[in-house]
């Protein structure tokens, strides 16, 4: 039988924590399934958290981040710069401020984030 890959990442994720693991770490779980995997994946995560397993979510995706974590910590440099106790999305722009390294910007730079991120991608283009 052959399994689509957001079905074999549903099947694995399901089999570790059928397994009874108290950790499961996890790295960009759901990068490259579609919306229906995604959220039984989701589903996934949370009924193992229910169940009292401590989950480590590694993730690029904000939204995710936030939608699946109570606590959410943000590096840059290899260092844990700030951490949100239930994030929401009011705090987004706090935390692309944080991973791109401008946790000392001014309040200024901090009320139009778009323009930092314009400004990095520029910086890494040219």
């Amino acid at each position: 039988v052959r399994l689509s890959g957001g079905n074999q990442q549903k099947v694995l994720l399901a089999r570790t924590i059928g397994a009874g693991r108290d950790v499961v770490v996890l790295e960009e779980p759901t990068a490259g399934v579609d919306v229906d995997a995604k959220a039984e994946i989701h589903r996934l995560l949370r009924r193992a958290a229910a169940e009292g397993a401590t989950v480590i979510l590694l993730s690029s995706d904000l939204a995710e981040a936030i939608a699946l974590c109570n606590t959410l910590h943000t590096m840059y440099a290899g260092s844990i710069v700030a951490s949100y106790a239930s994030p929401s999305p009011d705090d987004q722009a706090a935390i692309l401020f944080d991973v791109l390294g401008r946790r000392d910007a001014s309040s200024a730079d901090r009320a139009d984030p778009s323009a930092t991120l314009e400004a990095h991608s520029t910086d890494l283009h040219g």
